[in-house]
């Protein structure tokens, strides 16, 4: 599965990824955009789907373990996978740091 595009066309539909917005809490709606990305890669809609869920939940806890606390010394951990791809879910991701 490309997942470059798959983070592309997720993008595009807030109402997948940001819990504030009113189309969120459409099962319908959202059942139709995973058959449409479904469509677009040649995949089931719930493997695109699980195939998202890892990948967001793989870059969320890659931006928890970033976060230092005040006076801790920097540690070398590789770069996130997806990172610059995945910035847009930056204000939806909820910790303990900030939680929308």
């Amino acid at each position: 599965m490309n997942e470059e595009l798959l983070i592309s066309l997720v993008q595009k539909y807030r109402e997948l990824y940001d819990l504030g917005d009113p189309r969120y809490h459409d099962e319908q709606r959202r059942m139709n955009i995973w058959q449409e990305i479904a469509q677009i890669l040649n995949e089931t809609p719930a493997n695109c789907k699980e195939r998202w869920k890892r990948i967001r939940d793989n870059y969320r806890r890659a931006k928890k373990l970033r976060v230092t606390k005040s006076g801790q010394a920097a540690t070398n951990i590789k770069p996130i996978r997806f990172d610059k791809e995945l910035s847009f879910l930056s204000p939806f991701i909820c910790n303990e740091h900030n939680k929308i």
